[in-house]
């Protein structure tokens, strides 16, 4: 019987298209994710991976497009309030990240999902790290650094 059906997003990767370098950066942000619970983050459900490809099962953010499609949509001409809103929920992800000393470093539109209702989710955790104390971290190729201090 079919009665809850759940949706997820199935993210496939093969492996033999990554460097060494890049299937590191994909290990990393599932063990960054695995463990996160925000309303606006993407959950990672599950991941797995076997000799050829890595396997990464996502929650499903119904009628999402990214932030930087939703922009365009209204050719930039988006109210003061909902920007005030967009923004708000994002650094609201981020500031939950940072308590968990949790570095983003590719955060862009491109790595957000927004509904009509402007419920929004950040999706995009490859170039993030895990920092440690007193620990510097060299944002390349910008330069700007960042350290964590207990």
């Amino acid at each position: 019987m079919r009665d809850s059906l759940t949706h997820v997003v199935i993210k496939i990767i093969r492996k033999s298209k990554l460097d060494q370098i890049d299937l590191e950066s994909v290990r990393n942000e599932v063990e960054i994710m695995k463990d996160i619970n925000h309303k606006n983050i993407v959950k990672i459900l599950n991941s797995f991976e076997n000799f050829e490809y890595i396997y990464i099962i996502s929650e499903y953010f119904e009628n999402s497009m990214s932030l930087v499609d939703y922009i365009k949509k209204f050719d930039y001409n988006i109210e003061d309030n909902k920007i005030n809103a967009i923004i708000k929920k994002i650094f609201e992800a981020i500031e939950f990240l940072h308590k968990r000393s949790i570095l983003c470093r590719n955060i862009k539109t491109e790595n957000f999902l927004i509904t009509h209702n402007l419920d929004i989710k950040m999706n995009n955790f490859r170039l993030s790290r895990i920092l440690g104390v007193n620990q510097v971290v060299n944002h390349e190729p910008y330069g700007a650094m960042v350290v964590l201090i207990n």
